[in-house]
């Protein structure tokens, strides 16, 4: 055990396809949208803005009554009904 190394090559990571867009997926629980001055709120976060202001945002995204589903909806590009999000 003392002279024992983790191999976490037989766990492959994730690999993004050579295309693909680079996506700043930011959650933060309980803090409600409208609060980072980012879309208009009172709470000034200069550096989410400045993220923000260079690229796009999407505001219209659903969310369930709790975190874990809507985390998961994002994440799967599921919905808690089952509809698929993408078009």
């Amino acid at each position: 055990m003392d002279t024992s190394v983790a191999d976490w090559t037989i766990i492959p990571g994730p690999k993004a396809p050579d295309d693909a867009p680079n996506v700043l997926v930011i959650i933060i629980d309980d803090a409600g949208f409208g609060n980072p001055d980012t879309f208009g709120g009172p709470i000034r976060t200069p550096k989410p803005t400045r993220v923000q202001e260079m690229g796009i945002t999407y505001t219209s995204f659903h969310v369930t009554a709790l975190c874990s589903p809507t985390r998961a909806a994002l994440l799967t590009g599921r919905n808690h009904t089952g509809w698929d999000l993408a078009p």
